[in-house]
């Protein structure tokens, strides 16, 4: 079953597929704190009611190499639940917004009704992105 922000309790029931968003860190402690900033920065300033409802989200960091990949947002549990991705790379032209909605049971066959790339992403997503972004890549050469 796919984790929600409030935990859920694994009961071999729901959708086995992996979640998509898992909330681990990296080895790096310095990004991780600098990444915190960053999550800190999204949630006070993104105008998303779902995520502002909420209260909070999921996220996903990668490292490779000199390259780092950010996912957050929300990932559905059950049916008709909102799927919201919020995906920040190292290469600022390649992220993007995804919104939509689980058409499955148990938060499966998540449908993308909203796609949003770099340039029309929401000025807010973009200021934290361009904000933040020097930060990001001077820890991955410390």
């Amino acid at each position: 079953m796919r984790r929600r922000i409030t935990g859920n309790i694994c009961t071999g029931l729901g959708n086995p597929s992996p979640v998509i968003f898992d909330n681990g860190w990296t080895g790096n402690e310095k990004f991780n704190e600098t990444a915190k900033l960053f999550f800190e920065d999204a949630l006070n300033s993104l105008k998303d009611e779902t995520v502002n409802d909420v209260g909070g989200f999921d996220f996903k960091i990668e490292l490779e190499d000199n390259r780092f990949r950010i996912l957050f947002g929300i990932e559905p549990s059950y049916m008709y639940d909102p799927y919201i991705c919020y995906y920040f790379d190292s290469q600022k032209e390649k992220s993007y917004i995804h919104k939509g909605q689980a058409l499955g049971y148990y938060g499966a066959d998540i449908k993308i009704k909203s796609k949003k790339n770099y340039k029309k992403c929401d000025k807010e997503f973009k200021e934290c992105i361009d904000e933040h972004w020097d930060n990001l890549m001077r820890c991955l050469s410390e």
